[in-house]
């Protein structure tokens, strides 16, 4: 598939993730820019590499379209993987005051699971284990969208 063919693509998945119509876990609103959130993100995961995922792991991170686009490794019951990422929407005027963070989907060892996928205590578990095991240990605060 092409570049701006997977480009294309990418983008209608993103306005599509935007109004809800693709699955997405959550969104999350940050008021500081967008490189400093992701640093903050990148810091707590790679903290003594407690989120990181282990090599065995590493070849579902391969060949995704969106450069936005993190993962998060918990090896503590149950292991998952969570793929978080940002808006692109650096050149719009209602994103201009805010970055946004989307908890995407959950992959579980064997499949990815988003929204349309859980159950509504399953989505109310990984929100929380997100919330708490990531979201909490950065120096900024959210609102949820």
């Amino acid at each position: 598939m092409g570049h701006t063919k997977k480009f294309t693509i990418s983008i209608i998945i993103l306005i599509l993730g935007s109004c809800g119509g693709v699955g997405h876990v959550q969104f999350y609103n940050f008021i500081p820019s967008k490189t400093d959130v992701k640093q903050e993100l990148i810091r707590v995961i790679n903290f003594n590499g407690e989120y990181t995922a282990p090599a065995h792991w590493n070849h579902y991170e391969d060949g995704k379209d969106n450069l936005e686009d993190i993962f998060i490794y918990f090896k503590n019951g149950p292991k998952e993987l969570y793929r978080v990422g940002f808006n692109n929407y650096d050149d719009q005027s209602e994103y201009k005051d805010k970055t946004t963070l989307a908890l995407v989907a959950v992959f579980d060892g064997h499949l990815w699971h988003s929204e349309r996928d859980l159950t509504r205590s399953e989505e109310s578990r990984i929100e929380k284990r997100f919330e708490t095991e990531i979201l909490s240990k950065m120096k900024f605060s959210y609102t949820l969208e």
